[in-house]
């Protein structure tokens, strides 16, 4: 039995940490024993694992910088007697990563999970320092890779390219839909365009909004929460759609949210590392729009399985998202292109098969 604990700052709702739940509660539970350790606090999806019987400790650890704290997580490994650290992000990949080489831990991988373009020359060079004793540097898409390269300079035989997986859905019935519907005090002849993202900077919800003063026939569905909520529903306010735009806040489950859905958007203006939200909405057969940054173009096939926009640009959001609004036909063709897509490239077998090779080569 191979003992894995993947380490990361919290598992509240998010991206990164859909991304663990998958990993570790698909997993061969007869080659690998699986731990999560949450380095500050826990959230919704550790609680859920924990419901589920997972393994989930909880340091509350309050500086990062602090020895005392690197000593107390490699003191919990050695306990565990762990044999494969997989952390995730920066702060989560800089304090782990430090105690797996404390604690002697045979296999030490870290995982990026978008461009973090936001760190100065100082983080580069510890993640540089750190790569010596990583085994292998997994990115979630090729543009993170290139990135990983230009910015940190850790050797191109350390990084792999490793997708991003997710479960095949579980479709919801007609009525089902249209109950959600209604209890989202949303029309039943409206189209309804949805967005799946933390309110953040990054995410660009604001050009979305923008996007939407544009269109007349469709209402507006946000999944996700964040410092920005006020803004943004300040900002729709002033544009005068506020009728037609749903703030639904995070949500653990956000399928039955999606199927409601006509298309998905993700209007990303900074970063983005794979889009797992884009990834979902193919598997549902959604057409998607997103903007073509970082690893958003390997996902999202444009012309054929959805539209990619330039950042930060309104009115051609707009164009795009009209241009399906206006023809069920295209919805239908490019969501089952989407779904295609997904099949060959997106499942979570297909990753958690790539991820257990990973791990049985580091033995």
């Amino acid at each position: 039995m191979i003992n894995v604990v993947h380490i990361v700052e919290d598992l509240n709702i998010g991206g990164v940490e859909k991304v663990i739940e998958n990993i570790l509660t698909s997993l061969d539970p007869r080659r690998f024993k699986t731990y999560v350790l949450c380095l500050s606090r826990g959230g919704e999806i550790a609680d859920r694992l924990i419901e589920n019987k997972r393994e989930v400790a909880i340091l509350n650890i309050k500086k990062y910088h602090n020895p005392l704290s690197i000593i107390k997580v490699a003191i919990w490994l050695k306990r565990k007697k762990i044999d494969i650290v997989h952390t995730h992000a920066y702060p989560a990949g800089v304090l782990g990563r430090m105690a797996a080489i404390l604690a002697h831990v045979p296999c030490i991988f870290h995982h990026i999970h978008s461009t973090y373009v936001d760190l100065n020359r100082r983080n580069y060079f510890i993640e540089r320092f750190l790569g010596r004793f990583t085994d292998k540097v997994i990115c979630c898409s090729d543009a993170v890779k290139r990135f990983v390269l230009k910015k940190e300079g850790i050797p191109e035989n350390k990084l792999i390219i490793l997708y991003n997986g997710v479960p095949e859905p579980k479709p919801l019935s007609s009525a089902a839909i249209n109950d959600l519907r209604t209890a989202l005090g949303i029309p039943a002849e409206a189209n309804i365009v949805g967005c799946v993202a933390a309110l953040v900077l990054h995410k660009g919800h604001e050009y979305l909004l923008a996007a939407f003063q544009k269109l007349e026939n469709a209402n507006l569905l946000l999944i996700g929460d964040g410092p920005l909520r006020t803004k943004l529903e300040q900002q729709a306010s002033m544009l005068g759609i506020s009728e037609r735009v749903t703030f639904a806040g995070s949500q653990i489950d956000v399928t039955p949210y999606m199927q409601v859905m006509d298309i998905v958007v993700l209007p990303s203006s900074e970063r983005e590392g794979l889009g797992i939200a884009l990834i979902e909405a193919m598997a549902l057969s959604k057409p998607v729009v997103a903007t073509n940054i970082g690893g958003v173009p390997e996902a999202v096939d444009d012309g054929r399985t959805g539209f990619l926009v330039v950042p930060k640009k309104s009115d051609v959001l707009a164009e795009a998202i009209e241009r399906l609004l206006v023809s069920r036909s295209l919805i239908q063709h490019i969501g089952a292109q989407g779904r295609n897509r997904y099949l060959k490239m997106f499942t979570l077998e297909q990753m958690i098969q790539k991820i257990e090779k990973l791990y049985i080569g580091c033995r």
